[in-house]
C-alpha cells in the first residue's frame, strides 16, 4: 500500500544537500515507531510517482525476546532512477541517526543500476564498508539486508530516502558484474597482469548502466583492446552492424558459432574508447595480426558516424604488406553506412567499389567481405577493436 509522506526532515535534508546530493523527500513514516511490514511511498527527484519503502523485522528469541530491524524492501522504482544512488537512514524520536549495521553505519548508499544492483557502501559518499548486502534486485526494486544490525524495531521512528547523482562508470578489475571496469584499456592500465578473455564493464551511457561482458585482448600490441566487431558471415543488417549478440561476446575469436557468425558492440565504442581523440582502433582480417593494422584517430571521430571525411588518421603499425588504394583499405576511419552493399567500410564509394569493407549487407562471391583486390580478396574473418 502506498501512503502520502507526512513530514519533511528539513535539518537532515539540508545536511545532505551540502554533500551535493539531489534533494529528495526525506519523511517520517508516522508520529510513533515505524509500522514494520507496511509499504510507504516516498518521492525522490528521479521518481515523482513514489518509491515504495517497506521495513522488515525478525523476532529474536534470546533473552527477553525482541523484534530486530533486519531489512528494507524498495519497489516501484522508475527507470529514470537508473544510474542514481539512494541514501538510506533510520532515526529514533530524535535527530541522531541509528546504526544500520554492526560497524555503526548510519547511511547506506546504494548504486541503483536495475537488475544488476549489488553495490552498497556506507557514509554520505558511499566510500565506507557497509556490513550488509543488496539482494533480489530487479529492474524496479531491490532488498537491502542489514546484516548484524543491532537496532530494535521499536527504536525506529523515521526512515529517510534520498536520490543522489551517481555514476556507474566502472573502475574495477572486470572479474565480475560487481567489480566492472570501464573498458579493456582501464582494466589493463590498473591491473597490468590481466589476461585475454571475458571481462565485465559498465558506463553511464551504455546498457542503462547495467554491467555487461566484453572480450578483451590484454596481451597483443600493448593490451587493453576491446573487441567491437567480429565477423565470419557475409549478410548483416544495418541494425546488426551497430549491435548484435551484444550480451554474448565470443570466448574463442576463431569460433563465432554461438553468435551465428556475427558480433557487434559498435554502438558502444564511442563510450569505451580511452579519449575523445587520440584513441586507437585495430583491424585484423583472415587471422589475428594479418592484413590490417593499428591506427590513431587524431580528431574526435565517432565509430557510428556516416561521414566519409574521417581521414585525419595515423597508421601506427601495419599488418602485412599493402598500400592505401581505391581497391583496398582507404585512408579513412571505417564509417557506418546504410547501403545495399557495404555497412562498415573504409571505401569512399559503397555502391560498387566497396573494397576495404569490414561488414557488408549482401553476399559477394562467397566472401565475408571484399578486402584488398591486389592482396587478400576473400577473407573468412574480420576483427575490429578499440582502445
Amino acid at each position: 500500500m502506498k501512503l502520502k509522506p507526512v513530514l519533511i526532515l528539513a535539518g537532515f535534508a539540508a545536511s545532505l544537500a551540502m554533500i551535493s546530493s539531489t534533494l529528495a523527500a526525506n519523511i517520517s513514516i508516522n508520529a510513533g515507531p515505524v509500522e514494520f511490514g507496511q509499504g510507504i511511498s516516498q518521492t525522490t527527484s528521479c521518481d515523482e510517482d513514489g518509491i515504495t519503502v517497506t521495513p522488515r523485522s525478525s523476532f529474536i528469541a534470546s533473552g527477553e525476546g525482541y523484534f530486530k530491524f533486519t531489512s528494507i524492501e524498495f519497489a516501484d522504482i522508475s527507470t529514470n532512477c537508473v544510474g542514481k544512488d539512494f541514501l538510506v537512514s533510520a532515526f529514533p524520536d530524535t535527530s541522531t541517526a541509528l546504526a544500520l549495521d554492526a560497524l555503526g553505519s548510519t547511511i547506506a548508499r546504494i548504486k541503483f543500476v536495475g537488475e544488476g544492483t549489488t553495490e552498497v557502501g556506507s557514509g554520505p559518499a558511499g566510500d565506507g564498508v557497509f556490513n550488509g548486502s543488496v539482494e533480489s534486485a530487479t529492474a524496479t526494486g531491490f532488498h537491502l539486508v542489514l546484516s548484524s544490525s543491532a537496532t530494535r524495531a521499536t527504536q525506529v521512528y523515521k526512515l529517510t530516502l534520498e536520490s543522489a547523482d551517481g555514476s556507474c562508470s566502472g573502475s574495477g578489475n572486470g572479474s565480475s558484474s560487481s567489480s566492472p571496469g570501464s573498458s579493456a584499456f582501464q582494466i589493463k592500465r590498473d591491473y597490468p597482469s590481466s589476461d585475454d578473455g571475458i571481462y565485465w564493464i559498465s558506463d553511464p551511457e551504455v546498457n542503462g548502466c547495467t554491467p555487461f561482458r566484453i572480450y578483451a585482448d590484454m596481451t597483443r600490441n600493448g593490451g587493453g583492446w576491446t573487441l567491437i566487431i567480429a565477423n565470419k558471415v557475409n549478410r548483416w543488417t544495418y541494425a546488426e552492424a551497430q549491435s548484435v549478440n551484444s550480451s554474448n561476446p565470443p570466448t574463442n575469436l576463431y569460433d563465432l558459432s554461438a553468435q551465428g557468425g556475427k558480433y557487434s558492440i559498435l554502438s558502444y565504442a564511442d563510450f569505451i574508447k580511452k579519449s575523445a581523440s587520440g584513441f586507437q582502433y585495430r583491424i585484423e582480417v583472415q587471422s589475428l595480426g594479418e592484413s590490417g593494422g593499428i591506427w590513431t584517430a587524431n580528431q574526435p571521430y565517432s565509430f557510428v558516424s556516416s561521414s566519409r571525411t574521417k581521414t585525419d588518421i595515423t597508421l601506427d603499425q601495419m599488418f602485412g604488406n599493402w598500400v592505401y588504394e581505391d581497391n583496398g583499405i582507404e585512408q579513412r576511419m571505417p564509417y557506418l553506412v546504410d547501403s545495399a552493399q557495404a555497412l562498415v567500410t573504409t571505401s569512399e564509394e559503397t555502391s560498387y567499389q566497396w573494397w576495404g569493407t569490414l561488414v557488408q549487407a549482401d553476399e559477394w562471391e562467397g566472401a565475408v567481405v571484399p578486402w584488398i583486390y591486389n592482396g587478400l580478396q576473400r577473407p573468412t574473418a574480420v576483427w575490429y577493436w578499440v582502445r
